[in-house]
């Protein structure tokens, strides 16, 4: 499967993302919040620790450090920060599953040009992707 298809059904999913969030922006959730609080007091200088002072240990801390260095780089809050990593993850994932499958075309040769398509239409994956987790 030729990447640059692929290519273009990964920016089509990060399109969509960012076109459901750009009324409003990423959803939040109590998750979220957390994510949002932690990447912004990483940017104060504070370290990983929550709104309350408390250190962020349930949870993994990448994706509000990826916010973090969103927000660094961009200078932006890391709550606008979100539905671009957002959306770049999706094209990533959809991107990355057309790699997958096309490893595995030898063997399912009917399904394989599929994989991408149905990650591009996977309802999941856009639902994750508009909120700020």
């Amino acid at each position: 499967m030729p990447r640059v298809f692929l290519a273009a059904l990964g920016l089509a999913g990060a399109g969509a993302v960012l076109l459901a969030t750009s009324q409003y922006g990423a959803g939040l959730s109590p998750d979220a919040v957390g994510y949002i609080g932690v990447a912004r007091q990483l940017l104060a200088g504070q370290g990983v620790v929550g709104y309350e002072g408390q250190p962020f240990v349930i949870q993994p801390p990448l994706y509000p450090a990826l916010l973090a260095l969103g927000g660094w780089i961009g200078g932006l809050d890391p709550l606008q920060v979100a539905p671009l990593l957002n959306a770049w993850c999706c094209g990533a994932v959809i991107f990355l599953t057309g790699i997958l499958c096309a490893q595995y075309r030898r063997f399912f040769p009917t399904l394989a040009p599929f994989g991408p398509a149905f990650a591009l239409l996977s309802w999941p994956l856009f639902a994750v992707g508009v909120m700020a987790w």
